[in-house]
């Protein structure tokens, strides 16, 4: 201890005995004091607790001060109807908090946003950042994320892009994950489009077959496996059986010698 005082000297720290919380160089009473920005505070003032406002380094009254930032009187702060949000004030029915941002409030009761502006989730849409309505010409409207636009159920359609359904159904045209292909001469397998010829580059018909095969060899393994355990149930079936029948028997022969005991005592 006389090493630690002697330590403390020569680095000009200030000790107490028995205290170990320090404020700078200063070691202090932590339920008496408060240490905010190396300053040293009284734990209680005008029968308020004392916190500290990490983000001005300044000291406030936990009841009639508030920390936002910076440190400001509560009762103006609530009469300017002002909130805090992630340490930035902001206006209530003006503006709201959303995942520790401030973002502008367009209508009370709104709490789908796109970008920055809420909106109404039944009548309108965000699409890339945009906003459109729900409906148009009487078709509900949906995003194509692929491309960021908007089409119309009824008429369009999305595959990496939009398309108009009806020029989409003249070509044979349909969608795998995304990419355009053409039925009749290509096929879409496991979200990949395969021309059904064999010529598409680096294709061939060989290719095919065996990822045919590969698929039917799982199915014969999944058979297998289920073969493999009915024929595991039967057999426990059957060892239950057999030791039902073995108890059966104990149980007969056990009851004989009871028997015969009986008879030999009387």
């Amino acid at each position: 201890m006389l090493f630690c005082y002697l330590l403390a000297a020569f680095f000009g720290v200030r000790m107490s005995v028995g205290l170990t919380h320090f404020c700078d160089k200063t070691n202090y009473n932590l339920d008496e004091q408060i240490c905010c920005d190396s300053k040293l505070s009284d734990r209680k003032q005008d029968g308020q607790i004392i916190q500290c406002c990490n983000a001005s380094g300044e000291t406030y009254k936990n009841e009639s001060e508030i920390c936002c930032g910076s440190v400001y009187n509560k009762t103006v702060f609530e009469n300017q109807n002002l909130s805090c949000c992630n340490g930035t004030r902001y206006q209530k029915g003006k503006e709201m908090c959303l995942g520790g941002e401030i973002k502008v409030r367009m209508s009370v009761g709104l709490t789908h946003f796109c970008d920055k502006t809420n909106y109404n989730l039944d009548e309108q849409i965000c699409c890339d950042s945009k906003l459109s309505d729900r409906k148009q010409d009487g078709q509900i409207i949906q995003c194509c994320n692929a491309s960021g636009k908007t089409y119309k159920n009824a008429s369009e359609i999305c595959c990496g892009n939009v398309y108009d359904k009806t020029v989409f159904e003249n070509h044979n045209l349909s969608c795998c994950n995304g990419t355009l292909y053409q039925k009749g001469k290509e096929m879409c397998l496991g979200g990949e489009k395969i021309a059904v010829d064999g010529n598409r580059p680096g294709f061939r018909d060989d290719t095919r077959i065996d990822m045919i095969e590969r698929q039917l060899q799982k199915i014969d393994e999944v058979q297998k496996t289920l073969h493999s355990l009915t024929g595991s149930v039967n057999l426990l079936k059957n060892e239950i059986y057999s030791v039902k029948i073995i108890c059966r028997w104990l149980s007969y022969i056990g009851s004989l010698e009871y028997h015969k005991r009986i008879a030999r005592k009387n």
